[in-house]
């Protein structure tokens, strides 16, 4: 089966972070997998792997966080295109395989409306939001994915979105009701950009105002999706090797999708109870949680003193336990 894979390893590297993955990783020494590395930097290096360099320019938050989806889906893109194996591994750079489990035969698929590949591609679950706890919708792992090369370039084969059509109407989203994305001025986050653009070549159009946007119809299109299309695997039992950050980033919020909960999922997609328990934790069950009025908190002091919020914020978040990972600025669920 290794020989029928290729791995691309998509996103920034540094040469010594590059030779040192390599030496440790098991799988790549030894031989049977054809790599592609797919970065955003042009690297000097005397690797006989492919590196296939990317320039864009980074679009950058009201808040100053970085967003690189045009990065991710320029640089999978182009390891796509150099593809020539029957199925294919994307990961980022800084992941590393320890053993073949994530690479097992994949399951078919069956017939429906919603289904689009012929066979399921195998992600984990870090980090596919569970919608009944958290209101993103079309929110597809995309850190590593396995499946066939067709099916993978059916998901990755948008054109490039253009900048503007990424930022929300107006000046943008504020709510301090159903809004768990704190600020920001884009429609979507970056998962939800490579899951809707693909939704639409398949015909289904759908426009998010903001990230936290839900209907019914846009709920149960989800379910749906996912449970025809995708093998979810429990990330911790998965073979993989994450950064370490990873399997801290979500452990105050616990808002991943469990196998449990996936397989929950597949035996009534899109259900009305289901739905109903969205609305739930959207409206209601959010306001006894202490993220939820952490991220409420840093919105009204963000309209109300944005001089003042920088200074104030190392102190309040990080005495709540609110801070994300990585000292970055509060006001979202954490990022991988």
């Amino acid at each position: 089966m290794e020989s029928q894979i290729s791995i691309i390893l998509q996103g920034p590297i540094s040469s010594k972070d590059f030779h040192d993955q390599i030496k440790h990783n098991i799988l790549f020494t030894s031989n049977n997998f054809n790599i592609l590395l797919s970065s955003t930097q042009d690297l000097s290096t005397n690797t006989t792997i492919n590196i296939i360099p990317i320039v864009l320019r980074t679009l950058l938050d009201t808040n100053g966080k970085p967003n690189n989806v045009l990065f991710q889906i320029l640089s999978t893109q182009n390891g796509l295109k150099q593809c020539d194996t029957p199925y294919v591994v994307k990961m980022r750079t800084d992941h590393s395989l320890s053993d073949t489990r994530f690479l097992a035969p994949l399951q078919r698929t069956t017939p429906s409306p919603y289904t689009f590949f012929k066979e399921k591609i195998r992600i984990t679950n870090f980090f596919v939001r569970d919608p009944l706890k958290v209101p993103y919708l079309f929110h597809l792992s995309d850190v590593i994915l396995f499946g066939r090369t067709e099916d993978m370039r059916l998901l990755w084969g948008t054109e490039l979105p253009a900048a503007e059509s990424l930022l929300q109407d107006g000046k943008g989203y504020f709510s301090l009701f159903g809004n768990e994305a704190g600020i920001t001025r884009f429609r979507e986050v970056p998962e939800q950009t490579v899951t809707l653009r693909w939704l639409e070549r398949m015909g289904f159009p759908i426009h998010l105002p903001h990230p936290c946007a839900t209907r019914y119809s846009w709920f149960k299109l989800w379910e749906n999706v996912l449970t025809a299309n995708f093998e979810l695997v429990d990330a911790r039992d998965s073979g993989v090797v994450f950064p370490t950050h990873f399997y801290h980033a979500d452990k105050r919020h616990n808002t991943l999708l469990t196998p449990a909960a996936f397989e929950e999922m597949r035996a009534a997609p899109g259900s009305l109870l289901r739905y109903a328990r969205l609305l739930f934790h959207k409206y209601i069950g959010v306001w006894f949680s202490a993220h939820y009025w952490c991220v409420t908190g840093w919105l009204c002091l963000r309209r109300i003193a944005p001089g003042r919020a920088e200074k104030i914020k190392k102190r309040v978040f990080q005495s709540t336990g609110c801070r994300r990972p990585g000292g970055q600025e509060p006001g979202g669920l954490p990022p991988p």
